[in-house]
């Protein structure tokens, strides 16, 4: 069609006068601001195209958003076999495991690196073979104190048992010095008890012996009392008992008494005097029936200071030597004694 209007006289009767512009007519094809980097949406917008004209979306191993201005790599997408030539100078940061990757180098170069250790290399390792492992057990065999350890290569096993003397049991304890032995109680007066283990005999003999039990060290120029409770008995009248106590070495200055009973079971009371002597006087206690079973007490309280470093000891013996006869202390008799300078 004709882009021009009629002419002017057609329609006012008259010619007027009129710039060739005014003919042209004005089209707008859109809206926004068309120039030399804007192009005409199909929604009839000028707009730029964005990212170089990709549109958001997921495009395989990257998802474009925010009208192509965000680029995410997505998750997984990148795997071992995409970046398996990847230069290791190109790494940066301390990778937390080398897997897949091949690292070569010397071994001073690995040890120098590791701030915290070696390296351990195939061959630093020596193989521990059967002979290797009986000759370490022998070496834990050689050099154990309290336990002994049996090895045996059949099974193999290695079996531990403790090396202490003495009988293990309930009321026994491992000491220092690898003994089974029951603990001394302690006393708040700071008595030390001694407590006869087993019956001891003397048989058809006058001549004294230490108690095996009820003793203990003494030093020179030490002050000391003790207490001793004896159960005793004879298979003899004739025989009897008697008892002293002594000192090893030295002499002892102290004195005390001795509670028992008579012949015919009457209490009686005995003074006890060590001044110069090794021993004290010897004491005849005196049994009225010939029974080992019929048994009598003794209550010895005494006090003393040595001369001599020494064992201090009870003694007994028979007061008469009778062919077949015994006197016998019994096992539970106690010794109390304690050091009081």
């Amino acid at each position: 069609m004709s882009i021009f209007p009629r002419p002017l006289k057609q329609v006012l009767g008259r010619t007027i006068p009129f710039a060739l512009a005014d003919l042209i007519p004005t089209f707008n094809l859109g809206t926004g601001t068309a120039n030399s980097t804007t192009f005409l949406r199909g929604d009839g917008t000028w707009q730029t195209p964005a990212g170089g004209g990709i549109s958001d979306g997921d495009k395989g191993d990257i998802t474009v958003s925010s009208s192509g201005t965000v680029w995410t790599i997505d998750n997984l997408a990148v795997t071992d076999a995409k970046i398996n030539d990847v230069a290791w100078s190109k790494v940066t940061g301390e990778p937390t495991t080398l897997s897949g990757y091949g690292i070569s180098d010397t071994k001073i170069n690995f040890d120098t690196a590791c701030s915290d250790g070696n390296f351990l290399y195939v061959g630093d390792v020596t193989q521990y073979t059967d002979e290797l492992a009986q000759d370490a057990v022998g070496a834990m065999v050689a050099n154990s104190t309290f336990v002994n350890l049996a090895y045996v290569d059949g099974t193999p096993s290695l079996t531990p048992s403790l090396s202490a003397t003495g009988a293990p049991s309930a009321t026994t304890f491992l000491r220092g010095d690898n003994t089974w032995d029951t603990p001394a109680s302690t006393d708040p007066a700071g008595w030390t008890t001694i407590v006869k283990s087993a019956n001891q005999d003397v048989t058809n003999s006058a001549t004294l012996v230490d108690d095996t039990d009820l003793q203990f060290s003494v030093v020179a120029g030490g002050h000391y009392m003790i207490e001793l409770d004896a159960v005793i008995s004879s298979n003899s009248t004739t025989g009897d008992y008697k008892n002293v106590l002594a000192v090893s070495a030295g002499t002892m200055k102290g004195s005390g008494l001795s509670i028992s009973n008579t012949n015919g079971a009457v209490a009686q009371t005995t003074n006890i005097t060590a001044s110069t002597a090794a021993n004290t006087g010897t004491n005849p206690i005196g049994t009225s029936l010939a029974n080992l079973d019929m048994l009598f007490s003794t209550k010895i309280i005494f006090s003393f200071t040595a001369s001599a470093n020494a064992t201090f000891s009870y003694q007994f013996a028979q007061n008469s030597a009778v062919i077949s006869t015994l006197a016998r202390t019994w096992k539970g008799s106690i010794l109390k004694y304690k050091r009081i300078d």
